[in-house]
C-alpha cells in the first residue's frame, strides 16, 4: 500500500527535471543563435578567403 505522501509525488517530476524544463527553451535557443552565427562566421571567412585568393592570381 503506497503512503498518501507518496503518491502525491508520484505524478510530478522531481524538482530539477522541473527546473530544467523551464531553463531549457532559452538554452536551446542559445545554441541555435551560436551554432547559427558559427556557421554564419565559417561561411563569410570562406568566402573571403577564396576572394582573396582570387585576387591574388
Amino acid at each position: 500500500m503506497i503512503s498518501d505522501k507518496e503518491s502525491k509525488t508520484a505524478g510530478q517530476p522531481p524538482q530539477w527535471l522541473k527546473s530544467l524544463a523551464e531553463r531549457f527553451p532559452t538554452l536551446f535557443d542559445t545554441f541555435l543563435f551560436l551554432f547559427a552565427m558559427t556557421v554564419t562566421i565559417i561561411l563569410l571567412a570562406q568566402k573571403q578567403y577564396s576572394f582573396v585568393l582570387y585576387q591574388g592570381f
